[in-house]
């Protein structure tokens, strides 16, 4: 019996634009498809660069911006939804600095999970039997097609906050990270008067919870002798034209894809249609590298603004890849007029693959209970 196909999925619908700048991608990410891919995804897990060169001092660089001070996570256990409510904690770490939180080890599916965005919004996913145990005036913002579940989104910003939610004993395991104010912008941890630790010192001493520090992780690795699937070097670098013996859109992002997910890129372990061309030209090592933990939106650009001028500076890399994984358990309204129901965000993400002459888009959207 042959091995079923493994790697032939749909690839997800993308657009190429053009990338010539630095100047030019503050122009191209206010665009509509970027800019409302980038604002749907504000909790960051994973960021996966690949380079199709050997460039150690590159990935350095971004080993630093990935794992500076302010970088750190704490792992809080049994956090009581009340104690987010609070004025103390509401004053001192939601409006001030930038607040990430994401639910640790659950199932959006199964599990009760909330998040809290950088925007300060509290947002719970809850099961119906809990939901008639709370008490406030509250309202649910969305709720799944067999009633089962529904949203919650409480403005931590707003004064009225802690009426609407008068009691509860609902308490969730978070994962947070806390960019004090001043250092939004800078991982050196030197600029901020205030440290990004100062929230792990208040929830153990003021509200009695067991925190852990989780370091935010990088990962590097390097493939030799890996090849590279042919492109054109002139201004049609993307082609679909099937006669030429040329990497087209679909063949580049599932190339980069499989590098991203650490997969070989040779198919002679079982039967597959894939295959790579003969590269156009060799390199001795293409350079991967995995950051890992809560990943803020500036952090993501600064990474895009390394990349534009990287291939600005060196003319023998044709391309970089880069690959933005989201948490599966932040629940989002749809956003379609006229459609009721939640999209989860379960493992959606977006690749970019950035060239000196364009930029090549996919966007990879959850799925609708």
């Amino acid at each position: 019996m042959l091995c079923p196909e493994l790697w032939k999925f749909p690839t997800p619908s993308y657009t190429v634009e053009r990338l010539v700048s630095t100047s030019n991608w503050e122009k191209l990410k206010k665009t509509h498809k970027i800019r409302k891919a980038i604002e749907a995804q504000q909790l960051n897990r994973i960021v996966s660069v690949v380079i199709p060169a050997n460039e150690p001092q590159f990935i350095q660089g971004l080993e630093v911006d990935f794992s500076g001070p302010n970088c750190t996570l704490y792992r809080v256990r049994h956090f009581p939804v009340m104690e987010m409510l609070k004025r103390e904690f509401m004053e001192g770490f939601v409006k001030r600095g930038t607040m990430y939180a994401i639910s640790t080890n659950t199932n959006l599916e199964t599990k009760n999970c909330a998040a809290i965005t950088p925007s300060g919004e509290l947002i719970m996913s809850i099961h119906r039997e809990t939901l008639e145990k709370l008490e406030g005036n509250f309202t649910t913002s969305a709720r799944s097609p067999n009633g089962n579940k529904c949203v919650i989104k409480i403005d931590l910003t707003s004064p009225d906050a802690k009426k609407q939610l008068k009691n509860t004993t609902l308490a969730f395991d978070l994962t947070l990270r806390w960019i004090p104010p001043g250092d939004e912008y800078s991982n050196s941890g030197t600029s901020g008067k205030v440290s990004a630790s100062s929230i792990a010192k208040y929830l153990r001493d003021n509200c009695q919870l067991q925190v852990e520090t989780v370091s935010a992780g990088c990962r590097k690795m390097v493939r030799s002798d890996e090849s590279i699937p042919k492109t054109d070097h002139t201004d049609n670098l993307f082609t679909e034209n099937s006669e030429q013996s040329l990497c087209t859109n679909d063949e580049l992002l599932e190339y980069i894809g499989m590098l991203a997910l650490d997969c070989k890129t040779t198919s002679d372990e079982y039967v597959s249609s894939y295959r790579i061309d003969e590269p156009d030209r060799k390199t001795e090592t293409v350079s991967i590298f995995h950051g890992h933990g809560i990943i803020t939106a500036e952090e993501i650009e600064r990474c895009i603004m390394r990349v534009v001028t990287l291939l600005s500076e060196c003319e023998t890399i044709p391309w970089v890849g880069m690959h933005v994984q989201g948490f599966a358990n932040v629940p989002l309204t749809s956003a379609s007029r006229g459609e009721a129901g939640i999209y989860w965000n379960y493992d959606s993400g977006y690749t970019m693959v950035i060239t000196s002459q364009k930029l090549l888009w996919s966007r990879c959207f959850g799925r609708r209970l």
